[in-house]
């Protein structure tokens, strides 16, 4: 008994002395780290309108007209039931990232170990891997260069939903069992509610590869994991349907070109041998030996943390392990059949990173996140191999040391480039300007019409990030101040049916001059502001339009200094039109773009009615007051057309229709005056009552069983 009860103890040291390790090595990248700002905004927001919601006893907004054109982004960005973000009304958005990175990293380190305590692996080993898997490029790049909060929810999930996953195939005892279905489902459900959908992809992918294998081994797991991943899609079910629904939406050409691109063989060698190596790196670059100092320097400003560095000997070593076992017949040891599921789920992990992402019908993201899967099943496959082969042998302990040395070096060395820049550029984007009214976004606000604002902002205003001193982070932290970026600089602003994206569910249109030539397109979609540099004011073509705009004021930044300017001629967010612009078919203008953003509408004024609009509301529910008419005519409003949209009357039947090949139009019959207009996604309301009515259930169940095992 005692020495059960010094094994659970020691177990439990170990576990927090992985949680220390993830505080004092990887905590500071978190607080000072160089952070990718590209969807931070765009999570704190709808998560903040979803907990503000749960508060007022509301339904969580489906949707939002106030971030950018209002139309839904099939990637998203939600991180529901996500502890952290709870906090944000009391502290500031970096501490929630902060508390939220050390939350689930440690949360998927002390899972990671005990994967590796279930294979049996010898504490030596559980710790060589362990750290490995702390600081390999998923965990660096998802602490210190975030691209996606979601990406980093679905890192650390991965090892609960494979511990689970890997207890249900294997244990016989009823409560046991169900207790690991429970967790299952439960982590399951959370993991698809708020991971990003091109990663989800590529990990369960992978994943249903080793289930598959499992499965001839273990067939009495798969009807209760089939079970699981219903009550985990009941969960999720709002979300999935939203990324499903939404993804087919968009036309198969708008996938990314550059970084849809799987990984290149030279890009992969060079990344594995520079860290310790950076000039027999220059050997395979463009550039000539003698500029080994300039790459070192680049490398420690932009490390490509996007392949499955873990280390070379690991990586080589998994590659190794998984093909000999293939090779090798005798399987006759603890692991049976799941050492081949785990060596072919790293072996496609491993084969589909360097592919297209066209091979996987335009996937919404890059095949490089596969590279998470090498990294997880390649560390243990490495573990398998070991304990077998190799820890049985006593010679090949003198061995271990100097290997164990060498490995720590490398990963150490290729963690140092984000360590070096935390150290040279502390709290470069801490957010300390976040909110301040005195600033950027405030300005811009103070001299906008409070209750009818978008703002088109130009391409020379582009880099991400580059007002932050300004405090402004994103064009949508200007949503909090009621000024909807019509274009940005930023893909957090969805704009399908506006202009041909360049990729799936962001829909990034640079604010390019030329797109100011549309003049009568930006009065139609009600732009009021334009944001433009010193520069473009003085630009060839900026100078034939100024008459179009009037002058409100010049704010001087780090960057240099930016003028915000009034459209003169903006129509109101709703108008009133004779029926016969139904009939014009708009014309594309010379334009780099497609879609209204090239529309010509010039036209459009000799249909435009002088009848007076009133209309009030926000977030997709909207009441709308005319002047009573003795004939036929047509309510447009600019916001995007979308099935969703219903219409109401007290004594007409009323539809919604397209116009213009994009916006919200209702033919209004003789004498109505007022009718409600509403964007209602009952599907999705419907499959949100399911979500959180099977959260809760499931928690209820879980706590019963918890108890019964007790």
């Amino acid at each position: 008994m005692r020495t059960k009860l010094s094994l659970v103890i020691a177990d439990l040291g170990y576990q927090l002395i992985l949680t220390m390790a993830v505080i004092i090595f990887l905590l500071p990248l978190a607080i000072f780290g160089l952070h990718d700002q590209e969807e931070w905004g765009g999570s704190i927001w709808s998560t903040l309108q979803y907990s503000l919601a749960l508060w007022d006893g509301r339904m969580p907004p489906m949707w939002s007209d106030f971030l950018g054109l209002g139309t839904p982004m099939p990637i998203g960005h939600r991180l529901d039931f996500s502890p952290p973000f709870f906090l944000y009304p009391l502290i500031s958005i970096r501490w929630v990232f902060v508390i939220y990175y050390t939350f689930y990293l440690s949360i998927a380190i002390v899972y990671f170990w005990k994967i590796c305590k279930q294979y049996e692996f010898p504490v030596s080993l559980n710790l060589i891997l362990s750290i490995s898997f702390l600081f390999s490029a998923p965990t660096i790049q998802l602490v210190y260069l975030d691209d996606w909060p979601t990406l980093f929810h679905n890192w650390c999930f991965f090892p609960v939903v494979f511990y689970y996953l890997r207890q249900l195939f294997l244990t016989t005892d009823f409560i046991t069992r169900t207790n690991g279905l429970l967790a299952l489902s439960l982590v399951g459900g959370l993991w698809a509610l708020n991971g990003h959908s091109g990663h989800l992809f590529s990990l369960v992918s992978i994943l249903v590869v080793y289930i598959f294998y499992m499965t001839s081994y273990k067939k009495k797991g798969f009807l209760n994991l089939l079970f699981a991943c219903c009550i985990a899609a009941a969960i999720a079910s709002e979300h999935l349907y939203f990324l499903v629904t939404e993804t087919l939406s968009f036309p198969s050409d708008i996938a990314r070109t550059m970084a849809q691109d799987g990984l290149s063989f030279r890009e992969f060698f060079i990344t594995l041998i520079r860290p310790l190596d950076v000039i027999t790196a220059s050997l395979f670059s463009s550039k000539n030996i003698f500029d080994s100092v300039e790459l070192w320097n680049e490398y420690l400003k932009y490390p490509n943390l996007r392949t499955p560095f873990v280390g070379t000997l690991i990586l080589f070593a998994a590659i190794f392990a998984s093909i000999r076992c293939f090779l090798s017949g005798d399987l006759k040891n603890s692991f049976s059949g799941e050492r081949r599921a785990i060596s072919l789920a790293f072996l496609l992990s491993f084969v589909a990173m360097f592919a297209k992402a066209s091979w996987f019908n335009n996937i919404p993201s890059g095949t490089w996140m596969y590279r998470d899967g090498v990294v997880f099943f390649g560390l243990i496959s490495v573990g398998m191999w070991l304990k077998v082969h190799w820890f049985s042998k006593v010679g090949f302990l003198k061995w271990m040391p100097t290997l164990v040395f060498l490995h720590f070096l490398q990963i150490f060395s290729s963690a140092y480039p984000a360590f070096h820049q935390t150290i040279v550029n502390p709290g470069l984007y801490n957010f300390e300007n976040f909110g301040k009214s005195n600033l950027l976004p405030g300005w811009i606000s103070s001299l906008s019409d409070k209750n009818y604002s978008r703002l088109f902002i130009t391409t020379n205003n582009g880099p991400r990030s580059r007002y932050a001193k300004e405090g402004l982070y994103g064009a949508t932290d200007l949503t909090f101040l009621g000024v909807i970026p019509f274009t940005a600089w930023i893909k957090s602003v969805s704009m399908d049916l506006i202009g041909k994206s360049i990729s799936l569910g962001h829909g990034w249109i640079p604010g390019n001059l030329e797109i100011l030539k549309n003049h009568e397109m930006l009065n139609v979609f009600g732009v009021s502001l334009i944001l433009v540099t010193s520069q473009e004011m003085e630009s060839e073509i900026f100078s034939d339009l100024k008459e179009q705009f009037a002058y409100l004021g010049k704010y001087e930044t780090s960057s240099g200094s930016v003028y915000l300017l009034k459209n003169l001629s903006k129509w109101p967010e709703a108008f009133m039109m004779s029926m016969g612009v139904l009939d014009l078919n708009p014309n594309q203008r010379a334009c780099i773009y497609s879609g209204a953003i090239c529309d010509d509408f010039t036209n459009w004024q000799n249909y435009l009615l002088l009848d007076k609009v009133k209309i009030s509301g926000d977030n997709g529910i909207y009441n709308i007051n005319l002047e009573s008419s003795p004939i036929t005519r047509l309510f447009v409003t600019s916001k995007l057309y979308r099935s969703e949209w219903k219409v109401s009357s007290s004594n007409k039947a009323l539809e919604v229709i397209k116009v213009g090949g994009s916006l919200v139009g209702v033919v209004v019959p003789p004498n109505v005056d007022k009718f409600s207009l509403r964007f209602e996604p009952t599907m999705r309301i419907k499959l949100r009552y399911l979500s959180m009515a099977t959260f809760v259930v499931l928690l209820i169940f879980i706590v019963y069983f918890r108890i019964l095992k007790k």
